[in-house]
Order: C-alpha cells, then sequence, then structure tokens
C-alpha cells in the first residue's frame, strides 16, 4: 500500500473512530459474527480451554470485546491509533500496525485469525503476502474468517463510497474471491449477502490450512 493511501485511509478511521464507537452494527453483521463464534465454541470443546484469536483490522474493539467476553485472548492490529485507543480502553490488547507488512508474532501461533472488513483496503497484488502470513502465524487446526464487502471486480478509490471520501477500495466477485482464498486455504464455507437491493455483496468465509 502506498504512503498516500495509506495516509488517507489512517486519517478518514481516525476522524471516525468515534462515530463508529456509537453506531449500532447491522444485524447481518452480528449474524455473521454469531455463526463464526459458534465455529470457534465446537473447535474450542477439541482442542482445549486455552484460545488465542488475532484480529486484523479490529476498528473500535466491537467485536474483539465479544470475542474476549467468550474467554478468548484477543489481540488487536489496526492502522488508525485511534482506534486502537477505543480497543484499549474497553481492555484490550490493541497495537498500532500496519497489518500489510509481515505479522510479528511466531509461527502457528494462532488458534484463530479474524478479519471483518479489513482486507477489502488491501491492494490486490498485496492480498497473496498478507494471506500468507495469515497462514504463517495460524495454528495447523486453527481457523480463519474472513468477511468483506464485494460482488464486482474493483480496484481503486471508490466514487460512489457511502462515506463521501473515495476510500480505497479492493473488491472480489465471488468466484475472484474464492479463488484467491483457495490458493492458501481450504473453504469450510462461503456465503455471499446482497445488500442494498444488490448494489453490492457480503461476502463471508472459514477458512482452514489445507490438510
Amino acid at each position: 500500500m502506498d504512503h498516500q493511501t495509506r495516509s488517507h485511509l489512517q486519517q478518514f478511521y481516525d476522524e471516525d473512530a468515534l462515530k463508529q464507537n456509537l453506531r449500532e452494527a447491522e444485524d447481518w453483521k452480528l449474524q455473521a459474527r454469531e455463526e463464526f463464534a459458534e465455529v470457534l465454541r465446537r473447535r474450542r470443546l477439541a482442542q482445549g480451554s486455552s484460545y488465542r484469536l488475532l484480529e486484523l483490522g479490529s476498528g473500535t474493539g466491537r467485536d474483539a470485546h465479544f470475542w474476549s467476553q467468550q474467554s478468548i485472548e484477543v489481540i488487536c492490529l489496526d492502522f488508525s491509533p485511534e482506534m486502537v485507543k477505543l480497543c484499549q480502553g474497553k481492555g484490550l490488547t490493541a497495537h498500532v500496525y500496519d497489518f500489510t507488512q509481515s505479522l510479528n508474532f511466531e509461527d502457528s501461533s494462532m488458534n484463530a485469525v479474524y478479519c471483518m472488513n479489513s482486507l477489502l483496503h488491501v491492494p490486490k497484488k498485496q492480498l497473496p503476502s498478507v494471506l500468507t502470513e495469515i497462514r504463517r502465524v495460524l495454528m495447523q487446526d486453527g481457523v480463519f474468517y474472513c468477511g468483506v464487502y464485494g460482488g464486482r471486480d474493483f480496484e481503486g478509490p471508490m466514487m460512489d463510497d457511502p462515506s463521501g471520501q473515495s476510500r480505497f477500495f479492493a473488491l472480489y466477485t465471488d468466484d475472484g474471491l474464492k479463488k484467491i482464498l483457495s490458493e492458501f486455504f481450504r473453504i469450510v464455507s462461503f456465503a455471499s449477502l446482497d445488500l442494498q437491493n444488490g448494489r453490492y455483496k457480503f461476502q463471508s468465509a472459514v477458512l482452514t490450512l489445507p490438510s
């Protein structure tokens, strides 16, 4: 990600942090989170009580706080200092970090990795390296959740960005996203939900390491 794009996104999320902290999550986002929570519950029963989850692009910490309430050790990374402050204010372990760089964690150190609407800001040429790092830190029996907006092939500043700020997005068709994810992971489940009368989709995938 070039410096200008990173700075623009960081400025937007810094300025929008307090508003996002007060905003209610959409029902479909809560449902997606609950479905992944059920996946984690089943895996924790099989793997034992100690469980470590890395959230990339943690935002205000709403989801991370939810995971922490499930007795999961959560580590939050976000490149917005204001978002990280909100996470820390919720008692979460959070760090300012650009996760398009190498992750500063040991191999096979995470039971789960969770990305809710964060990978959509990763340039397409960088996504393989980000997925490689996620695969590296995930335990062999771990699980990865990826949720992004998409439904069409697009990369660049989005002129019809609902925020009005023309943020950078990298979007994929369903087949395009499944193709890139399957190069690094085994797809356990994939769902695509039409939003705003089909204007775009929310794509949700649960993934594990290949056998």
